[in-house]
């Protein structure tokens, strides 16, 4: 549980990591983009992080290949992505700042789980910081929207300077002496 909130809240994965940032700011416009991106990354992400820690952990590190994983992690990774085009017509594959996402958790809960049960707690946290910031971030949008005099730079980099102060408030509490 520890672990969850670690990378949820004080090392948020999203904001930290900058893993899913773009893919927020992105898809704040349309809610209906916002749930598909969720089903669909989650399925992926799950799928290949348990295939590809089983290979890792019974073949590559047996064999001593463990150099092998970050390029068997993108071509699993991406012959996933064609079997379900094939399989699903409408699932459209993964756009590219969805595979940033995708493709960042995975090589994150990889590198960074040493067991199989840290990885998944890792992948829920990562959706899960993701879900969390995305009602904060939708109404730091809102704001801007309201507001005619911001061009679209402007919006963007307000956007991120929000999120950075964010960031830093989750930090206080380590430095409080009061926590």
């Amino acid at each position: 549980m520890s672990l969850i909130i670690f990378y949820t809240f004080v090392s948020s994965i999203v904001f930290v990591y900058g893993i899913g940032l773009e893919c927020l700011y992105i898809y704040l416009e349309n809610p209906k983009k916002v749930y598909a991106f969720f089903i669909k990354n989650v399925i992926v992400v799950l799928i290949s992080v348990s295939l590809v820690w089983a290979l890792c952990r019974y073949i590559l590190n047996p064999l001593g290949a463990g150099f092998l994983l970050p390029v068997l992690t993108i071509s699993f990774l991406e012959a996933l992505n064609l079997i379900f085009k094939l399989v699903w017509p409408k699932f459209n594959g993964l756009k590219p700042e969805e595979k940033i996402f995708s493709w960042g958790l995975v090589f994150f809960c990889l590198y960074q789980a040493s067991t199989y049960r840290e990885c998944l707690a890792l992948i829920f946290s990562g959706f899960f910081s993701l879900f969390v910031f995305l009602f904060v971030l939708n109404a730091i949008k809102q704001k801007t929207a309201d507001k005619e005099s911001f061009t679209e730079w402007k919006k963007a980099s307000l956007f991120l300077i929000s999120m950075g102060l964010m960031l830093s408030a989750f930090y206080l509490t380590d430095l409080s002496p009061f926590f």
